[in-house]
């Protein structure tokens, strides 16, 4: 237990309050809330899923309202009333797997091909994932979130940073999905189709975009704007092609002989 240091004012990140000691005796945050590092990331990965607080509506309100700012204030160190990023991903995956046991699965892939074999593929690729949609997510999440540290490296913006960032962006896409569920169980695959897709690509580039571009503020630059922009977009096309890869090698998999 590391002892407080004496006669030594600190002002609280996360409420402005200033106090002696170890933690604020206004909102109880640690008094060493620094930078985002790997110790932070191993405490999520431990603690994440083990130690969830009350803290997702009152989040799930600020992200809404606010993702850039909400998103600023956190990394500088307002946490106390957050849910955690990794817990916060990985409960919102769960409501969603488990809400889609209950409705139709939504396609991830909307493709017909005159090719049967990449008619297959598309089906097993769409079913694997409904059935592991957190797998895909953080099996994306290093590659999104470097994808944004490189093309925001001057804003000196670390890869962690990003990476938590993009959690919370990703709950978001999730939450846009889950409320579409509902029109999947009621309307046939060709009459939503469009719908679907539409909303799986505009709600969260919005989201991304508005987010980033408050983020890297301050004001309303139109270049932090095009910047978001075009970090949504390589990210899209990248996704796009790592989807046709995986057809391609399906469909070749199940091509009939």
């Amino acid at each position: 237990m590391r002892k407080p240091e004496v006669n030594k004012r600190i002002k609280c990140k996360n409420c402005g309050f200033e106090f002696n000691g170890n933690f604020c005796n206004n909102c109880g945050q640690d008094a060493k809330v620094g930078k985002l590092d790997s110790h932070f990331i191993l405490h999520e990965l431990q603690h994440g899923i083990l130690h969830v607080d009350r803290g997702i509506f009152f989040t799930l309100g600020k992200l809404f309202i606010n993702p850039g700012n909400f998103l600023k204030n956190y990394i500088r160190g307002e946490r106390v009333r957050h849910f955690k990023p990794l817990a916060f991903l990985i409960i919102i995956s769960g409501v969603y797997a488990y809400a889609s046991h209950y409705f139709k699965e939504a396609n991830f892939i909307n493709y017909k091909s005159p090719n049967h074999s990449v008619n297959v593929a598309v089906s097993i690729l769409n079913h694997w994932a409904n059935e592991h949609y957190l797998i895909v997510l953080l099996a994306t999440l290093p590659l999104t979130s470097l994808i944004y540290f490189r093309i925001f490296k001057s804003y000196r913006i670390t890869y962690l940073e990003h990476l938590v960032i993009n959690s919370y962006l990703s709950g978001v896409r999730i939450i846009a999905r889950l409320a579409l569920l509902p029109f999947l169980y009621f309307v046939n695959d060709k009459s939503i189709a469009g719908l679907e897709f539409a909303a799986d690509l505009s709600i969260p580039a919005l989201f991304w975009i508005w987010a980033y571009t408050v983020y890297v503020g301050p004001g309303k630059n139109v270049s932090h704007f095009f910047l978001s922009f075009f970090a949504y977009l390589i990210t899209v096309i990248v996704n796009i092609g790592l989807i046709g890869g995986s057809l391609y090698i399906l469909s070749h998999v199940f091509q009939p002989n």
